[in-house]
This record gives C-alpha cells, sequence and structure tokens, in this order.
C-alpha cells in the first residue's frame, strides 16, 4: 500500500498530464471541471507534474542519490515557474512564459492575461516548491519548509470554500489576478497533506502523529475543528440565502451550534479517553502486582546505572530495604571486585542495549547486604523512553542449581570412575575367559589324539584278538574322540574370533561369496546343484571374516539341501529398515527348514536343531557368524519352516 506522500505525488502528475492532454486536444472537459469556469493553465498542469516528480524522487532520495538530486532540481523549476508568475503580476510585463506551451483566447474566462495563472496559484507553487527544497534538511529547516507547506494548503482551502460559498475573493487576489481553478486547489491541497505527511512524526504534525494519548486526543478533534466551521458556515450561508433567517440570527445560530457541536467532541472524546485512563490505572496496577510478585529479583536502573526502583524479590535477596536501595549504583549488588568489569559493561549495553535472555553471557555473583556473595543469573531488557534509557535486569539465585550441578557432576565423575573400574574388570575376565577356552581347548587336544591313536591301533593290530562287540566299542570311542576333536578345533576358532582385530574396508561382497561357495564345491560331489549370486551391495567389512560368514552359511545351506534334487541356493540382498542398518544380505536354500519355535536356539554354541545322526556338525558355525555380524555393528535373524527350507539374513551395520 503506497504512502500518502507517494499517493500525493502520483495524483499530481495526473492531474498534470491530464490537463495538458487537455490543452493538446482542445478538450474544456479536461482544461476545466467546472463548465464555463476559469481552466488550469498550462503552466500550472506543468508544475504539478513536476511538483509529482519532485516528491517522488525526494521520497527515493536515500537509496538513490541520483534520484535525490533529480527531486531537488524539479523543485528549484517548481518555485521558478511561480516566481516569474509573480514577477509578470508584480511588474506588470509579459515574460514570454505564459502561452509557452499552449495559447488560449483573450477572453478566457476567469483570466487576466492569456494562459497566466492565478497569482495564489504562482505563490502557491513558491511555497510548495520551497517546503519540497527544504524536505530532506536538518530539522529545524524542515520546519520551516512544512510551515510553507502549510501555507500553501490554507491557500488551497481557502479557494475551494469561496467556490463552495460563491465567494469569488476567496480564489483570487483582488481583480488584478487570474482566478484559481477549483482542480487546481483541490490538487494543491492534496500535494500539500503528502508533503506534509513525509515528516509527520517531526515538525509542525509532530503533536498529531504522536502514538499517545496526546496524539489521539489531537486527530480527534481536527476533524471537529476543520470541518464543523466549513459545514455550519455553508449550513447558514444556505437558511440567509433561502430567506429562513436573517444575518444576526444566522451569527448567532452559528455560535450556539458551535458551542453544542464543540461540546458534544469534548464529551465524547473526555469519555473515551476516561475510559482509557481507567484501562491504563488498571494496567498500571496489574503490572504493579506483577512486578512486585515476580520470583526473580527485579531492579530497574537508569542509564548511569542507578537504581531506580526494585520488587520485594529483590529485598529479601539482597537484604537491603526499598528505600535504602533507591539511588544507589547497581554495583553495590555485585562484589568490588568486579565493579570496573561491570562498569564497562556496563556503558557498553547502554550503548546498544537489546533484550538478553536469563542464562546468556557470563556468570556473575551477587553480594548481599552483610557481604556474603551467591552465584546469579541477569536477563535484561531495554525501555527507552523521551529522555533517558531504563534497563530492568531480572536477578536469579541459581545457589541451589549450582549445588546440583556440582553433585550431578560428582556422582558423574564417581560413575565414570566405577564404569571405567567395572570395564576393566570385564575385558580382565574376558581376556582369562578366552584362555581359559583357548588352554582347555588346546590341553584337550592331546589326550584326544591319544584315545584316537590308540583305539586306531588296537583296531588294526589286535582286531582278531577281540570279539566284535569289543570293535564295535572302539569304533565308537574313536568316533567319539574325533568328534570332539572336531569341537576343540569349533571351541578354539570360536574364542579365537573374540580377540581377532577388525579391518574394514570397502569391499564385494558377490565376490566374496562366489569364492566362498567354490570352495566349498570344489569336490566335485556330482550333486544336482542350481546356485545363484546376485550382484550385492557394496559395505564396508573385514573381508576375511565376511567369507567366513558366507562359508558357514552357504555351508549349511548346501548341508541342508542335499537330499533336494535340484538343491536351490540363492544368494540375494535388500534395503534395510532403517539407515543404521544398510543392506540386508540373504542367503536362502529349499532344504529341511526349521521349526520357528526355536529359530532363538540357531546361534547359541553347541545349539543344534537337528540330530547328529541325520546332519553333521558340532552346532558352533552359526555362533561364529552371530559373533562376526555383531562385532560390525550388524544383526542376523532366520526364517523358515520345516520342510519348506530356510533364509539367513544379516545386516553389517550402515551403509558404505
Amino acid at each position: 500500500m503506497p504512502s500518502a506522500g507517494s499517493a500525493a505525488g502520483a495524483l499530481a502528475i495526473v492531474v498534470g498530464v491530464t490537463v495538458l492532454a487537455g490543452w493538446l486536444t482542445g478538450s474544456d472537459a479536461l482544461k476545466s471541471v467546472i463548465p464555463g469556469a476559469v481552466s488550469m493553465k498550462p503552466n500550472t498542469a506543468l508544475g504539478f507534474l513536476l511538483a509529482g516528480g519532485a516528491l517522488l524522487s525526494l521520497r527515493s532520495s536515500g537509496a538513490r542519490p541520483v534520484v535525490g538530486r533529480l527531486g531537488l532540481a524539479l523543485s528549484i523549476g517548481i518555485v521558478a515557474i511561480g516566481l516569474l508568475t509573480l514577477l509578470e503580476y508584480w511588474l506588470h510585463v509579459d515574460l514570454g512564459i505564459d502561452q509557452l506551451l499552449f495559447r488560449e483566447p483573450a477572453a478566457a474566462a476567469g483570466t487576466v492575461a492569456p494562459g497566466r495563472m492565478a497569482g495564489n496559484t504562482a505563490l502557491s507553487f513558491v511555497l510548495s516548491g520551497t517546503g519540497l527544497l527544504l524536505l530532506w534538511r536538518r530539522p529545524r529547516a524542515r520546519v520551516i519548509g512544512q510551515a510553507l507547506t502549510l501555507l500553501s494548503v490554507v491557500i488551497a482551502t481557502l479557494a475551494l470554500l469561496g467556490y463552495a460559498f460563491g465567494v469569488p475573493d476567496l480564489y483570487r487576489i483582488g481583480g488584478w489576478s487570474s482566478q484559481m481553478a477549483v482542480h487546481t486547489a483541490l490538487t494543491f491541497l492534496l500535494l500539500g497533506l503528502g508533503i506534509l505527511s513525509v515528516h509527520r512524526h517531526d515538525g509542525l504534525l509532530a503533536p498529531f502523529a504522536a502514538a499517545g494519548i496526546a496524539g489521539s486526543l489531537a486527530r480527534r478533534l481536527l476533524p471537529v475543528a476543520v470541518g464543523m466551521p466549513i459545514l455550519l458556515g455553508w449550513l447558514g450561508l444556505e437558511g440567509e440565502q433561502a430567506g429562513l433567517f436573517g444575518t444576526e440570527t444566522g451569527v448567532g445560530l452559528l455560535i450556539v451550534a458551535s458551542m453544542i457541536t464543540v461540546t458534544i467532541a469534548i464529551w465524547t472524546t473526555a469519555r473515551s479517553f476516561g475510559a482509557a485512563e481507567r484501562q491504563l490505572r488498571l494496567s498500571e496496577t496489574r503490572f504493579g502486582d506483577l512486578f512486585e510478585t515476580a520470583p526473580d529479583a527485579l531492579v530497574v536502573v537508569d542509564r548511569s546505572g542507578t537504581v531506580m526502583n526494585v520488587n520485594a524479590r529483590t529485598e529479601s535477596l539482597f537484604g537491603y530495604g526499598r528505600v535504602e536501595l533507591t539511588g544507589r549504583l547497581v554495583e553495590d549488588l555485585i562484589p568490588s571486585r568486579f565493579h570496573a568489569t561491570h562498569v564497562a559493561r556496563r556503558t557498553a549495553y547502554a550503548a546498544a542495549p537489546s533484550i538478553r535472555p536469563m542464562g546468556v553471557g557470563l556468570e556473575l555473583s551477587g553480594r548481599r547486604r552483610d557481604g556474603t556473595e551467591f552465584p546469579i543469573e541477569i536477563s535484561l531488557s531495554p525501555l527507552h523512553s523521551e529522555d533517558d534509557l531504563f534497563v530492568t535486569a531480572a536477578v536469579r539465585d541459581i545457589t541451589d542449581r549450582k549445588r546440583a550441578e556440582a553433585e550431578i557432576r560428582q556422582l558423574n565423575e564417581g560413575l565414570e570412575q566405577r564404569v571405567t573400574e567395572r570395564t576393566a574388570e570385564l575385558s580382565a575376565a574376558n581376556r582369562e575367559l578366552d584362555a581359559f577356552s583357548y588352554s582347555v581347548s588346546h590341553d584337550l587336544r592331546a589326550p584326544l589324539r591319544a584315545m584316537d591313536g590308540f583305539s586306531k591301533i588296537l583296531l588294526e593290530r589286535h582286531a582278531e584278538a577281540l570279539p566284535p562287540e569289543g570293535q564295535r566299542y572302539l569304533g565308537i570311542v574313536r568316533d567319539s574322540s574325533r568328534e570332539m576333536g572336531v569341537m576343540v578345533d569349533e571351541l578354539l576358532n570360536f574364542s579365537r574370533l573374540g580377540r581377532q582385530e577388525l579391518e574394514r574396508r570397502p569391499v564385494a561382497p558377490a565376490e566374496i561369496a562366489r569364492a566362498a561357495l567354490a570352495e566349498l564345491t570344489a569336490d566335485g560331489s556330482g550333486r544336482h546343484l542350481e546356485a545363484r549370486i546376485d550382484e550385492l551391495p557394496a559395505c564396508r567389512a573385514d573381508p576375511v571374516l565376511l567369507k567366513q560368514v558366507f562359508v558357514n552359511l552357504l555351508g549349511n545351506a548346501l548341508k541342508f539341501s542335499r537330499d533336494r534334487d535340484p538343491a536351490i541356493i540363492e544368494v540375494t540382498a535388500r534395503d534395510g529398515e532403517g539407515a543404521s542398518d544398510g543392506p540386508v544380505y540373504l542367503v536362502r536354500d529349499n532344504g529341511v527348514g526349521f521349526d520357528m519355535r526355536y529359530a532363538d536356539k540357531l546361534f547359541g554354541v553347541f545349539q543344534r536343531l537337528h540330530p547328529a545322526e541325520e546332519f553333521e556338525g558340532t552346532g558352533v558355525g552359526l555362533a561364529i557368524v552371530a559373533r562376526i555380524v555383531d562385532r560390525h555393528g550388524g544383526r542376523i535373524w532366520a526364517e523358515g519352516a520345516p520342510g519348506a527350507g530356510a533364509t539367513f539374513l544379516f545386516t553389517l551395520g550402515g551403509k558404505t
């Protein structure tokens, strides 16, 4: 929405262009609003065109100085047009400027010289043009410019009243001057108000633009003061002309009507402001209650740091009485060692005040009247008045919070110490457990080898001396010792896996899976096998351990599908459910499957879901897979059904 100044400038340009178009086309309707009345002269239209451009240019001068200079040049042109015309009237000469643009007949209505603007029109151009020249000067110069512009508004208003009341002397200066056209007067009125609106918050219009009660009162009474005399004067004049009453009676009625109108305006204004005053007192009471009952200590200081007001919480927190504290420097409320620093910070804050929330900035200490100190937090809120800066400091005692933070910090330190000790204990226990597992497994090898070796010797060298039952028993002993040896080897591998360092690097899982399958099927058993390994998403993993995962899972798939013709094994992948999962890798077979009720036993050490007589194995392979996946930060699970095959799914903890 454009401002009043911009709208007035645009309107002046429109009027000027329209009237010049009327002179160009010979249209009396465009040159004169009232048929047969005086027309707006070409120089007047040109002056409005320049005035509108000057007002719009000067309003934009802050962003582009060259535009401001153009506005000043246009303003000088306006003043020049007015001064030259006044000089023609004063010296009774024709300077050749009146019909420079267009020629006007000598007997034109309301015109003493063809094409010459009225004397009050020329004077208004001088006044308003000077007002435009002073528009962006210093405040004192702007006030002078506003006063001159206001005079042009008065001249235009008199001309309009002359047309309204039929008094020619109000829209011309004696018989030696041309008449001011009605649309000329109206344009001057709007142009002058637009110029005055540019700096309405200072200078002559400041009382009317003020935001407080005074400004509101002025804005309420101004329409009454301006409009009431005009309306009553017009009504009185119409009554006299209609013969309803004489001049003396009309004057009396005008006085009484003015008194009644002013009284009504004062009454309604007083009533409105009385309600506003009651609301203000209520707000002040509520503010006072909030100020007094605030949970924080509130201290109001001026620019020099002098305490102006405090609330009850300040008295109880610092131990000073309100009267005793008022008028003292705020530095009396902090330890003396901080005085110099606080004065410097207070001065810097006064130079650039802003709202500072609680807890922002340096922590300070408060000082009570008895000299004891305590930790505080301060928030600041500036309040600008007409002649000073006031700052409200909200002071919060944070002694309890500091104590709680110290207790929490102490508890955290103790907890960290206990966690460190417990972690060391667990690490030692794990090392001892791994060492024990390794030692036990290693020490079991010797007796197992002895059992297997001696059983073999007995069967090979002394079989004829043993009955068939004895030979069978020795065969069972030998098979059991070999099975136990395999279990010891698996246990050694499982314990060694816990100590092995991860070496993660970018790998291609599909290549690792194909290499694992090639090793497992290298014996060429002649099985009818259909194996498919898709292109799997790359990942970061330990390639040796990842190969162990595929060896164990593919080995299981081959083992439990050996009775199928054909045996079908698939290795594929899909997207994980979360960003932390990365891709999900799947190893699927069409083997004997398993009952999902026992799926939680699949990854335990020495846990088996099928009898050893049907399928060989120790039950350690899947436990090794689970440990490798866990060390990579992933997870593993299985899906299956009896006779319908099994699918093992695992992740490796994140994307590539």
